[in-house]
C-alpha cells in the first residue's frame, strides 16, 4: 500500500466465539503495526470483554446499532470519522456487504475485507471468502492482503489479570474443592443459537456418570444471567457435588475453567473462550460446520454428529434458527463419558 499505517479499525460486530477466534491475527497484525492504534468495534459490550486485558488493541468500541436510533448511529459514525483511520478490517464471518458499507460510512482510506461471489465497491483490498477453511485461518488470510504472512502455528488466547486468577483460586477455596477433579459444563448457547445445544437432559446423565464413576470430582456449570434457571434445574437433577457459576465476568469464567480438568459445552462462546485456557474441552457439534468453528485448540476433543440441515454462517448465513434438529440428541452421555474416560486416561 502506497499510505503510512497508523490507525486501524477492525470491525467485529457480534459473537464471543468468533472474537476468540479472532485473536491469533490481532496478535499478528499488532507484531506488524507495533506502533499503530488498533481499534475494534463490537455490537454487544459482553463481547468487548473478551479483550478487557488484550494488548494488542488500544480500544474497544462498543455500540450496538439493533438498540439505538438513527441520530445515535450517525453521530456515531461521525465519532469514527474523526478519528481518521487510515485501514479498517471486517473480519470474517460478518455479512461482507453490510461490513464494508460500515467500513466506507467510518471513513477508513483503506478497507479491507472478504467478498463471497462478487467483489463489493465499499472495499479497496478484498479477499476471496473460504467457508471450508476455519475462521482462524480465514481471519489470518485477511492479513495477507497486505503482505503480512504467518510460519507459526496460530493459538487463540484470552488474558486475565491477577485479580482474576486470585478470584478462581477463592472460588475453589469456598467450595472445599481444591483437591478435586474440577469438570466444568456450559450447558447454554448464544441468543437465537439454541439449534446448537446439546440436550439438557444428556448434560444431567453425564454429570450423574461422571459424579458416580469419580467420587473425587465435582461439576462446575457455567452460564450467563438468561441461563441461571437452565442451570439451577440441571444442578438440582445431578444431585451433590453440583454448583453455580452464572453471575460472573467473561475474564473470571476464563480463570476458572482454567483450573477445570475437563470442560464441556456444545458450540458455544464459552467453549471457544475454554480452548484458550488450560482445560481439555469436549466440543459436541451437530449442525454448524466444524471445519470452520470448533473451538481452536490441540486440547479440544471433538464429537460430532452428521446434520441433515447443516449451518455454515458463510454458505447459508439465512440459516432458520427455529428449525428442529435430532442430530444432537444422537450424541449420547455414553459417547462423551467415553471421550471424558479417555482424556483421564482410564481408556
Amino acid at each position: 500500500m502506497d499510505i503510512v499505517i497508523r490507525k486501524i479499525f477492525i470491525i467485529h460486530t457480534y459473537g464471543i466465539g468468533d472474537l476468540v477466534m479472532l485473536t491469533p491475527a490481532l496478535k499478528l497484525l499488532r507484531e506488524n503495526y507495533p506502533r499503530a492504534v488498533i481499534d475494534i468495534f463490537v455490537g454487544e459490550p459482553i463481547v468487548g470483554e473478551v479483550l478487557l486485558e488484550n494488548k494488542t488493541v488500544n480500544e474497544v468500541l462498543r455500540f450496538n446499532p439493533k438498540k439505538h436510533n438513527l441520530l445515535d448511529k450517525l453521530k456515531f459514525i461521525y465519532k469514527l470519522r474523526k478519528r481518521g483511520y487510515d485501514l479498517s478490517i471486517v473480519s470474517t464471518g460478518i455479512n461482507p456487504l453490510k461490513g464494508g458499507l460500515f467500513s466506507f460510512l467510518a471513513g477508513a482510506k483503506q478497507r479491507l475485507g472478504e467478498y463471497v461471489k462478487s467483489k463489493i465497491p465499499f472495499y479497496t483490498l478484498q479477499v476471496k471468502a473460504d467457508g471450508s477453511k476455519h475462521k482462524v485461518y480465514t481471519n489470518l488470510n485477511l492479513l495477507s492482503a497486505l503482505g503480512i504472512k504467518t510460519e507459526k502455528l496460530p493459538e487463540t488466547f484470552f488474558e486475565v489479570n491477577l485479580e482474576d486468577i486470585e478470584f478462581a483460586k477463592n472460588f475453589i477455596r469456598q467450595l472445599g474443592a481444591e483437591n478435586k477433579i474440577l469438570v466444568g459444563f456450559h450447558p447454554g448457547a448464544g441468543e437465537n443459537q439454541q439449534f446448537k445445544v446439546w440436550p439438557k437432559e444428556n448434560f444431567i446423565k453425564l454429570g450423574q456418570k461422571i459424579l458416580e464413576s469419580y467420587k473425587n470430582s465435582c461439576v462446575i456449570l457455567f452460564g450467563g444471567p438468561r441461563e441461571k434457571e437452565l442451570c439451577l434445574e440441571i444442578k438440582e437433577k445431578i444431585g451433590s457435588d453440583v454448583f453455580l457459576a452464572t453471575d460472573l465476568t467473561l475474564k473470571q469464567v476464563a480463570s476458572l475453567i482454567d483450573n477445570c480438568k475437563i470442560f464441556v459445552a456444545s458450540d458455544s462462546g464459552l467453549g471457544h473462550i475454554s480452548s484458550a485456557t488450560n482445560a481439555n474441552v469436549i466440543s459436541i457439534f451437530g449442525p454448524t460446520d466444524y471445519k470452520r468453528s470448533v473451538p481452536f485448540s490441540q486440547r479440544v476433543h471433538l464429537i460430532k454428529e452428521k446434520c441433515r440441515y447443516p449451518y455454515n454462517d458463510l454458505i447459508n448465513p439465512n440459516y432458520d434458527a427455529k428449525r428442529t434438529h435430532t442430530c444432537l440428541s444422537k450424541i449420547t452421555p455414553e459417547i462423551v463419558f467415553q471421550e471424558f474416560e479417555k482424556i483421564l486416561g482410564r481408556r
